[in-house]
């Protein structure tokens, strides 16, 4: 079977209250060339998903694309730094005071100045989520793997059906060749 098709395959599941999607696509090439595109913040599972994709594909460029959603609000905890805050606000005010300009402060550009708030995320158990999202690849692989079967199976009837015309054209040339020949 020709290990190097192009193929697609692509899984969505709702995994420990999040909603994981994986695309796996693959152009022909002569050697595997995995590029997994995945958030910065699951950069810890690349590795592996190259992995899960070597255990199933051995030739092509393959691109694997990993999202993850978390499902519910409470994932994160964004508050207010205060001190931080009532700093930038008396050196504005210093400085619309010292050189004589316009004071114009604003929630919205005290809210852009660096450090103003603090985001508190949970502890995520990276060994559970990489599990999920193993699962989720390697359903992604499935259909990939049985997409490129289907392809395989028609390449394998087009070739066949070829090489049948071949063989009738090639009867029909020995059969007029012999023709020829008995009236020489």
């Amino acid at each position: 079977m020709v290990k190097s098709m192009t193929g697609y395959g692509r899984a969505r599941e709702m995994r420990s209250g999040r909603d994981i999607t994986v695309e796996v696509r693959s152009v022909n090439n002569r050697y595997l060339d995995c590029t997994v595109k995945l958030p910065r913040s699951l950069s810890f599972g690349e590795d592996a998903v190259k992995q899960a994709v070597k255990n199933v594909i051995s030739r092509g460029k393959v691109d694997v694309f990993l999202s993850v959603r978390s499902e519910g609000a409470a994932d994160v905890k964004v508050t207010l730094n205060e001190s931080m805050v009532a700093g930038y606000l008396a050196a504005m005010k210093q400085m619309a005071e010292n050189f004589d300009v316009k004071e114009d402060i604003s929630v919205s550009l005290l809210s852009r100045m660096p450090d103003v708030f603090t985001v508190e995320k949970p502890e995520v158990d990276e060994q559970q989520l990489l599990d999920d999202m193993l699962s989720v690849v390697n359903k992604a692989l499935a259909g990939f793997d049985a997409m490129r079967t289907t392809e395989g199976k028609a390449l394998e009837n087009d070739l066949r059906s070829r090489g049948q015309t071949i063989l009738s054209l090639v009867s029909q040339v020995a059969v007029s060749y012999t023709h020829l020949r008995a009236h020489e």
